[in-house]
């Protein structure tokens, strides 16, 4: 969507400047029409003139599609990685999506014991993997590891039901933004005309 709206704004600042080009062009060259008729060094400046601004104009997008074409390349080098990271944190975050099986198997202090458990092996590693993806999933990391360490409150209000939706929830939007991801790719490799 994005890249729809760039593409429309990039049309309109170039119909811009095209149409500013046009009436400059059409307004010297009537002046120097009307009054200096005849002067082939003013007439050379103009054209040298206009020459420049075409020449500029050209070198202005070349540039512009240069750096869009070495970002988007970029970008296609690096998704792999992080579609793995996804991966990988993903599985972290279904402990909590499947802890009610966990629950009907255990005795609380048994199920509290194996949360804190999962809690201290991977609270580090999936801090780390989700900085290295993006805020957004930072942020629902820490709200996740949170949330696992609250698990006895939960227990203790009657509320597991509560808990258990919004690991669930966290699980769904993850699970959301590793799809993204991966669309993005195939995206991405459609438009450099790669095969998968």
């Amino acid at each position: 969507m994005k890249e729809k709206e760039d593409k429309q704004l990039d049309l309109i600042l170039n119909a811009l400047l095209f149409a500013i080009f046009t009436i400059t062009l059409v307004t010297l060259t009537g002046t120097i029409h009307y009054f200096y008729k005849g002067s082939a060094t003013l007439l050379a400046g103009f054209m040298g003139f206009i020459g420049a601004v075409i020449g500029g104009y050209l070198t202005w997008r070349g540039v512009g599609y240069n750096i869009e074409h070495q970002i988007a390349k970029d970008r296609y080098v690096k998704l792999p990685d992080e579609i793995k990271k996804c991966w990988k944190l993903n599985k972290y975050l279904s402990f909590g999506y499947f802890l009610s099986n966990l629950t009907k198997e255990k005795s609380l202090n048994e199920t509290r014991d194996a949360i804190m458990k999962f809690y201290d092996d991977t609270e580090e590693l999936a801090t780390e993997i989700s900085l290295d993806i993006s805020p957004e999933m930072y942020k629902m990391t820490m709200k996740y590891y949170t949330l696992l360490t609250d698990y006895t409150v939960y227990v203790n209000r009657n509320e597991v039901d509560t808990f258990e939706k919004k690991m669930e929830e966290i699980y769904n939007k993850s699970s959301l933004i590793l799809q993204a991801y991966e669309k993005e790719y195939e995206d991405l490799a459609e438009s450099f005309r790669v095969k998968m």
